[in-house]
């Protein structure tokens, strides 16, 4: 076996639960794990982790991250660690539903948008790679750009027109509190959004042109595709 690229996720709708997380990503992450340890070979890991999970705890996927990446370099294991910053689809898919963005805050810092497909061609040049061994890369799209910004440009891409409504954070805090029984995702998406609201989400595009050795894909590449 040469290699494993740990992609596990939690698909997110409305009931999903903080126990969802740890089922899938808590128990998933260990069971991987606990497999590799027992391969008589030592395959090598490529993971996907996050930008920032390490800065919000609270939410239930970047804490798992967290987990899996203190895991991973305590195991003696050759692997590698992806950092990307925020999917493009999570501008497209996550912040935008039924053609309105519905955002809290004021998202004062910059963002640099990732195709989900080259974070994918990342992992693949990674995989059974020597050079990659024990390294962390956090990987950023070509551009940097305000969160609103992202969301007007896909939809002027798409042709998909989005109306934007705004709230404080603090009042969306009080809305997942009091919601979170009809809609249990608001706790893990609080702490998300906040971290959206206080951290920098842009960087330099560099590791992630020389992983894919290309140019990586643009927001408005990202749109016109979807048309």
């Amino acid at each position: 076996m040469t290699g494993i690229a740990n992609m596990l996720g939690t698909p997110r709708g409305p009931t999903t639960k903080p126990s969802d997380y740890a089922a899938i990503e808590g128990v998933g992450d260990r069971n991987l794990m606990a497999a590799v340890e027992a391969a008589a070979s030592k395959p090598h890991i490529v993971y996907l982790s996050g930008l920032h999970v390490d800065r919000a705890p609270g939410a239930p996927s970047f804490r798992y991250k967290v987990e899996m990446e203190a895991a991973l370099k305590s195991s003696g294991l050759p692997y590698t660690i992806l950092r990307p910053t925020l999917l493009m689809g999570f501008f497209t898919d996550d912040l935008v539903r039924n053609s309105v963005a519905q955002l809290a805050g004021n998202f004062p810092h910059p963002v640099s948008p990732v195709h989900a497909g080259d974070v994918g061609i990342a992992a693949a040049r990674c995989l059974g790679n020597p050079d990659a061994y024990g390294h962390a890369y956090e990987l950023f799209g070509p551009e940097k750009m305000g969160f609103i910004e992202a969301i007007e440009r896909w939809s002027r891409e798409s042709g998909q027109p989005v109306t934007i409504r705004r709230m404080p954070l603090f009042a969306f805090r009080v809305v997942s509190i009091l919601l979170a029984f009809q809609l249990p995702v608001l706790r893990s998406i609080y702490p998300l959004i906040r971290a959206c609201n206080v951290y920098d989400w842009s960087g330099d595009p560099e590791t992630l042109r020389t992983l894919i050795g290309r140019e990586p894909t643009t927001l408005a590449q990202f749109g016109r595709r979807g048309k």
